[in-house]
């Protein structure tokens, strides 16, 4: 860059620019006078051809200042509006990150959403299976219960019929008796009726036996129905638990998501408690108080001042 010195700025004139000599006066038309002017001396000559340069060089230098301003002008103005379209990109930006979290939010919900609703619908359809399972049991249960009392009524019906039957042979065997011989009939009947006490009693133990073990068989499978039923509830109220306890952690883990922490700002550790200071043994009796005369003394200790005793030589 050309810069414009000039040593003695009040040797110029304000007009022309030109150097004043001695002999030179100001209303002389003097204001673009040419070097080769055969009028001036060789001296005059070279100090204006000297401050024709000096002006056409400051000239210069005002047009290529001109041209820098305009140029820095235009560089600021540049400047401003790529300041500007890095804002507008920035905000652009911005927007578009905040539209995608948006966007992976939404995502996020509506997995954790259809997760919630499948394992919802997992869990009915698992108390579906396992009402199902109870009812068939169930049936099941009533079905064999059927079954063994048909057995039951039938095989007691046919141990009457055999009853009954014998009944009729050794009727018809005692009358044949009879017929042939009172006294060897008698005793036959009365070993007969022994025989049949027996074969009844017999019967009967049988029998009771049998519905003893019958009982005894409905008990145990009760018992087992009650023990399978308590087991499939704990298990059910397990399964209940754990998927409660599942979808609390979840929550909080959403929580956690959804509220996020500030940068820097995390939990102090809890500060220790301060131990509690003990009283001196001193301090834990009676207290001490300032005696009217500026003596400490205690409150049950010092010395007393006598009782006045009543009588007829104090009031004297």
């Amino acid at each position: 860059m050309l810069k414009l010195i000039v040593e003695n700025p009040s040797s110029l004139s304000y007009a022309s620019r030109h150097f004043n000599g001695n002999h030179v006066k100001q209303n002389q038309n003097t204001v673009y006078p040419t070097p080769e002017s055969p009028s001036i001396t060789p001296a005059r000559r070279r100090r204006r051809a000297m401050q024709h340069k000096l002006d056409k060089e400051h000239s210069i230098h005002l047009e290529r200042v001109q041209q820098m301003v305009k140029q820095i002008r235009g560089q600021k103005t540049l400047a401003v509006k790529w300041q500007e379209q890095e804002r507008e990109r920035r905000a652009k930006e911005a927007e578009e990150a905040k539209r995608q979290l948006e966007q992976e939010l939404k995502a996020q919900q509506e997995a954790r959403e259809a997760e919630e609703r499948r394992r919802v619908e997992l869990a009915k359809q698992q108390r579906e299976e396992s009402k199902a399972r109870k009812e068939e049991l169930q049936r099941k249960q009533a079905e064999e219960r059927r079954k063994k009392k048909e057995e039951l009524q039938a095989e007691t019906e046919r141990l009457l019929a055999e009853a009954r039957s014998a009944e009729e042979g050794e009727k018809k065997a005692l009358a044949e008796k009879v017929r042939t011989g009172k006294e060897e009939g008698a005793r036959w009947q009365e070993q007969e009726r022994e025989r049949r006490a027996k074969e009844a009693e017999e019967a009967k133990r049988q029998l009771e036996q049998e519905l003893k073990a019958q009982q005894e068989a409905r008990e145990a499978e009760e018992r087992r129905r009650v023990e399978l039923a308590k087991q499939q509830r704990e298990e059910s109220k397990a399964r209940k638990e754990e998927l409660q306890r599942k979808q609390a952690e979840e929550r909080r883990k959403k929580k956690e998501e959804l509220q996020p922490r500030p940068r820097g700002c995390w939990p102090r550790p809890a500060a220790p408690r301060r131990a509690r200071r003990r009283r001196s043994p001193r301090r834990c009796g009676q207290e001490r108080r300032k005696a009217p005369g500026g003596r400490n003394r205690s409150v049950s200790g010092g010395r007393r001042r006598p009782r006045r005793r009543s009588g007829s030589w104090s009031r004297n």
